[in-house]
């Protein structure tokens, strides 16, 4: 391939000036679209802040996860660092609900073991 070969063919020819704008426009509005989708979840998750502690509870969330939420920077969404927390203190939830199960059949499990060998001695 030769380099006349490079400008004669559209498809290798480099882009020009106003391929390049196009580019950097469209790079730049969705740059706009980003923090302006961020700025309004803020403004969305700033309204949790008025909510009192029982309601968000009622949510799965507590207060820190809303003031943390409200730290994030530049195009991060605050809710999706709630809905990270909310799903982390579900699966925390469920996790000591399941060992409380566990212990509580294991301790009845105990409670028979020890009430057979108390029958079998009176025997």
């Amino acid at each position: 391939m030769t380099a006349a070969s490079l400008h004669t063919d559209p498809a290798r020819r480099p882009a020009g000036l106003p391929a390049r704008l196009a580019g950097l426009a469209a790079a730049l509005g969705r740059a706009l679209l980003a923090h302006y989708l961020a700025f309004e979840d803020r403004r969305a998750v700033k309204r949790l802040v008025a909510v009192d502690d029982r309601m968000l509870a009622d949510i799965g969330l507590s207060r820190g996860d809303v003031l943390g939420a409200m730290t994030a920077v530049g195009t991060d969404l605050p809710s999706l660092h709630l809905a990270r927390a909310a799903a982390e203190r579900r699966a925390g939830e469920r996790a000591q609900a399941a060992e409380a199960r566990r212990r509580a059949v294991s301790t009845e499990g105990g409670a028979r073991t020890a009430q057979v060998v108390s029958l079998s001695a009176m025997r």
